[in-house]
Parts: C-alpha cells; sequence; structure tokens
C-alpha cells in the first residue's frame, strides 16, 4: 500500500447548451448564466486556438477528440484571476483559474482547472466561509489579511496550496509562461467499458518562468494588466501560446486501497507512483474580435462532458467549479442537477466514488515539498508568507505559523524570524492546532 501524497481540484459554473463547432472551424463561447443576470464577470484574457491529439489513449478512452495522432479540436481557452476582485493586479499572488473549451464532433467538452494542483478546503461546508475570506471589506474598501488569514489558519489542509502558493510558482511570468492543472478527476473509460481515474497536466512550451515578490509588486505597479497584455500582444504579432497535455491514470483497483482519497483536491498524486503520459498539444493562436464580450461571457462546467468522460461522484465539484470559472455570485449548488444527471442522459459517463472516508495528513506533503526546495528558494517561500502574513493581528499569525512548523520545523521558524516571533512561538505546537481547529468547530463562519 502506498503512503504518498493525494489528488485533485475541481469546480462548476453555470450551464448553457452543449453546442457544436461552428461552420468557421473556431470555438465560440456562450454568454453564462451568471452574465445574463448582470452578476460581473471578473476576467483577464482569451484565445481561440486548437487541441491536437499525439498519442494513442484508445485503451483507456473512446472520446474520439483522443482517438488517433493529429487529430485536431477546434477551443476556445479563458484566464481568470478568481479572488482578485477590481482592487487586484491581475500578475499579482492568486491561484489563476483556466477553463478550456473543446468543441467535438461529438459536443462540448470543458475541461477547468487553474496554475495550482490544490485547492483550500476538501469539506463543502467551509466553502462560504472561504468566499467571505476573499471578498472587499465593506469598511476598507479592499480584501481584510485578518479575515483572509483568520480562516486560513483555522484550516490545516489549506497547507500544502499556500506553500505552493506563496513560492515563486504563484507569481508566474505571464499566463504563456505557467503550467496549469484539471481541477477535478476525471472518469475515463473505453470501448470494451473499462474505466480508469484520470487528472489532467498542461506543462507550457513556452518554459516555465516565474518571477520574485519584488519584480512582482513593480510589475503590478507599472503595468497591472500585463499577464493579459503579454497574451494579447504575442497572437496579435502572429506568435502562439502552447502546452503539451499529459495524464496520470489510475487505475480502479488502486483508487480502492488508496491510502488518500483519489479525489481530495488538496492533495496531489504522486508522479513516481502515476507518472505524466503524453495526451496532446494545446495551441493558442488567435484572438477574439470582440475582447471583452467573448472572453467575459463565455460559460464553462464540468458537466459538459462527452461519450468516453465522466465524472466523480464529489461533493466538492460546484465548489471548485464555482471558484474557478467566477461564479461565485451564484450558489455553486445550481450545477449539482446537472452533475447528477449525467447518468440518465448518457450511459457512457460513468460516475463513481471512492466511497470510504480515508485519514487526513495535511502536513507531510507540504514539508516534502518546503525540503526538496533550494536554500534560495526556501528563502523566498518564507519572505513571500511573511510580506503577507505581517499584516494580520498577532494571534492570528502564531495560529498560522503552528500549520506551517507542523509541516517543517524550519519552515515555521524562518517565517516566526521573519515575523519577529520565534520567542514567542507555542511550545505545543499540537496544541496550538488543535486549539484552532476547536475554535473553527465551534464557529463556521470563521468570524469574517
Amino acid at each position: 500500500m502506498r503512503t504518498t501524497a493525494n489528488v485533485v481540484a475541481l469546480k462548476p459554473a453555470s450551464r448553457p447548451e452543449n453546442r457544436r463547432p461552428q461552420s468557421s472551424g473556431h470555438a465560440e463561447p456562450t454568454p453564462s448564466a451568471a452574465c445574463s443576470r448582470g452578476v460581473p464577470q471578473l476576467f483577464s484574457a482569451g484565445a481561440y486556438g486548437y487541441f491536437e491529439a499525439t498519442d494513442d489513449l484508445t485503451p483507456w478512452c473512446s472520446a474520439q477528440f483522443l482517438a488517433k495522432a493529429h487529430k485536431r479540436t477546434p477551443v476556445f481557452m479563458r484566464f481568470t484571476v478568481p479572488s482578485g476582485g477590481r482592487h487586484v493586479a491581475d500578475g499579482a499572488r492568486e491561484i489563476y483559474g483556466i477553463a478550456l473549451k473543446l468543441h467535438t464532433e461529438q459536443g462540448v467538452y470543458d475541461i477547468i482547472g487553474g496554475n495550482m494542483p490544490l485547492f483550500f478546503i476538501r469539506d463543502p461546508a467551509k466553502y462560504e466561509s472561504l468566499v467571505r475570506s476573499q471578498k472587499t471589506h465593506s469598511v476598507l474598501n479592499r480584501k481584510d489579511p485578518n479575515r483572509i488569514w483568520d480562516f486560513l489558519s483555522r484550516t490545516p489542509e489549506a497547507t500544502s496550496l499556500l506553500t505552493l502558493l506563496f513560492s515563486d510558482d504563484g507569481t508566474p511570468r505571464s499566463f504563456r509562461h505557467m503550467d496549469a492543472y484539471g481541477a477535478h478527476v476525471a472518469r475515463w473509460v473505453n470501448q470494451a467499458g473499462e474505466t480508469v481515474w484520470v487528472k489532467y497536466h498542461f506543462e507550457t512550451e513556452q518554459g516555465k518562468e516565474n518571477i520574485d515578490l519584488k519584480r512582482a509588486m513593480q510589475r503590478a505597479a507599472d503595468n497591472p494588466n500585463y499577464t493579459t497584455w503579454d497574451l494579447l500582444t504575442t497572437l496579435n504579432k502572429g506568435g502562439t501560446a502552447a502546452w503539451r497535455m499529459l495524464v496520470q491514470i489510475m487505475p480502479d483497483e488502486d483508487a480502492a486501497a488508496c491510502p488518500f482519497d483519489p479525489c481530495d483536491p488538496t492533495r496531489i498524486w504522486p508522479v513516481t507512483d502515476y507518472p505524466l503520459i503524453p495526451a496532446g498539444r494545446l495551441v493558442l493562436n488567435r484572438n477574439p474580435e470582440d475582447y471583452a464580450r467573448t472572453v467575459g461571457e463565455a460559460s464553462f462546467s464540468p458537466a459538459h462532458v462527452v461519450p468516453g468522460i465522466g465524472l466523480p461522484a464529489n461533493s466538492m465539484l460546484p465548489y471548485l467549479a464555482a471558484w474557478h470559472t467566477n461564479t461565485r455570485n451564484a450558489t455553486p449548488l445550481h450545477l449539482q442537477p446537472q452533475l447528477d444527471g449525467l447518468d440518465a442522459d448518457n450511459p457512457h459517463m460513468l460516475k463513481a466514488t471512492t466511497e470510504a472516508t480515508r485519514p487526513h495528513d495535511d502536513y507531510a506533503q507540504a514539508g516534502a515539498y518546503f525540503r526538496a526546495l533550494s536554500e534560495d528558494a526556501k528563502t523566498h517561500l518564507a519572505t513571500n508568507i511573511v510580506h503577507a502574513l505581517q499584516l494580520a493581528e498577532r494571534d492570528i499569525q502564531l495560529r498560522q505559523l503552528a500549520h506551517f512548523t507542523q509541516a517543517d520545523n524550519d519552515y515555521g521558524l524562518r517565517i516566526a524570524r521573519g515575523l519577529n516571533l520565534a520567542t514567542m512561538m507555542p511550545a505545543d505546537v499540537d496544541a496550538a492546532v488543535s486549539s484552532a481547529l476547536r475554535e473553527h468547530s465551534h464557529d463556521r463562519s470563521c468570524a469574517i
């Protein structure tokens, strides 16, 4: 039995009609329900292009767009800043959402995800508190660091995501220079009816590049729309943005025996156990003619699937979709009836669940990542966290430090020194964490 880390991150949105490709051969997005209700859509960038299959995936999947090498499918892709709001530059430290619409001959298939392979929470009951923690404060008219860190300090499962987010990966040079990941596990079925669990990865062909805190702050001041401008001007000059699509495949028997829940969005699948398998290339090569309307009104939903691909029965799926597709102003529950109806809509769209609740380790993954970093990268990580956490109140800082210290003692100590709290660190870290969780269990609103 494996003793390694876990998997996934997921998401929903409002559902348009499942449309076929336009006669022009280009994927045309449809207006979202949220837009039609007047809910503001906070978007960054988008473009047209194609997906080209490069490898034979028929042993695992019967979807036709993956059936043979060199087969091209028109796509539209959107990049968003899900929690940014009007006060955040699109180059700020954020989880950047991605949504990919493939117009296949069997219908529309939407892949939703982001530039991080993890999410903040695994329990849907915490979702509304997460959303409130990210909203603009009604009095301060900006995000409130106390509200944000109060929630995070009561959410130990967020430790792994925070570790990735505050590394230099949290400030990519541009959309073109970042990797991306599907937010939720997919279910593939082949012609024989055999099923496997699948995770999507998109590795940038431009080369993965990040910028440090100083440069990110300078860029946000000089050009707060840099990442959007970069993609727009690159395509206008005849260039492209491309990613290699790879997949991790987990057999059903592994999912049943795995020590972690394969659908837990706070965990990743270890590539040592589930190696990356080439699947195709994603290429963006054309800007929309009406940029604001096309990008802003595009609608995506994980309920848009095609024969050969299905979804796991996971309670976090609507919430993850709502976060990454920028429809959090509408309740995530609006998508659930559509997800529940997939089996009836199409017998090929198998849903499955891992059923049993499994024990959680919220710190091993973050600690292993920290210890694998270079000395410079460790310094950047601690400095980035200090820069953000120093704005919160002292008791919140101490509570959050307890989580980082649980992941790795050196990790927590570096941050404590940056906050001038090294002598105030709780002597019993386990007790500090337990205290934070007890407070959270008594107050689901997380005092926000």
